[in-house]
């Protein structure tokens, strides 16, 4: 039911809330750009984009970065993280992708039961991408 999106939700904040923190302490970044940055959710190809074209060209640089690398190490990590800690934790590493490029490893590697949580984490991370990051960004 509904109680899918729970952890989505959770997740979601808990970026926002860390994103906050290191805004806070990295002098280089504002709060905003932090945020955004983090708000990609592993969405190279949209959010360093709309960063850039907003004027924040190393921030922008600094979101592709880290979106290839959330996905690449959430890819690789998935199978130690669902064995040691749990499915839904897993889950949470590649962001955006755990629904696409991904999911074949998270089902092999938590069972094909956990596929409407990848679904649900993809799409709420894709939709929060979509409309916080532009607005984030003053666009």
């Amino acid at each position: 039911g509904a109680r899918v999106f729970v952890n989505p939700l959770a997740l979601i904040a808990g970026t926002a809330i860390t994103a906050v923190l290191i805004g806070i302490l990295v002098p280089s970044l504002t709060v905003g750009e932090s945020l955004a940055i983090a708000g990609g959710f592993g969405w190279y190809s949209y959010a360093p984009g709309i960063i850039t074209a907003s004027g924040h060209e190393i921030a922008g640089a600094i979101s592709f970065l880290h979106n290839i690398f959330r996905e690449l190490l959430g890819i690789a990590l998935i199978p130690f993280v669902a064995k040691k800690i749990g499915a839904l934790e897993a889950g949470a590493l590649p962001g955006i992708a755990i629904m696409d490029i991904a999911l074949p490893i998270y089902v092999r590697s938590t069972g094909s039961e956990i596929v409407a949580y990848a679904f649900a984490i993809g799409i709420t991370e894709e939709i929060v991408t979509l409309l916080a990051t532009p607005l984030i960004m003053g666009m």
